[in-house]
């Protein structure tokens, strides 16, 4: 328990760098999920990929690559998981260890 609860004070601090400093692991918690990195890469990542769809949905000629397909469907599915998947995952662990 120790172990886990110094890996997650540790990650956070790593992934804030100086805005760690004189925080508690309570708001170290809640400053680095405020502050995720991949919820805009993310973001990023699907609306460059909306766009591909829009232009092949309003009759643009730009040919879809098999990446750009292979990168749609990664996608779909990543924020299928973090959406449904992973909420349902954590709220039976969380479950689990009542």
């Amino acid at each position: 328990m120790i172990g886990c609860r110094r890996v997650l004070e540790r990650a956070c601090k790593a992934k804030l760098g100086d805005a760690a400093n004189g925080k508690n692991l309570y708001d170290l918690i809640d400053a680095v999920l405020a502050n995720m990195e991949t919820t805009k890469a993310l973001s990023d990542w699907a609306h460059d990929l909306r766009q591909l769809g829009n232009d092949a949905v309003h009759g643009d000629d730009t040919p879809i690559t098999k990446e750009d397909a292979k990168q749609a469907y990664d996608l779909t599915v990543l924020l299928v998981d973090l959406l449904f998947s992973y909420p349902n995952r954590i709220a039976k662990m969380r479950q689990a260890g009542k």
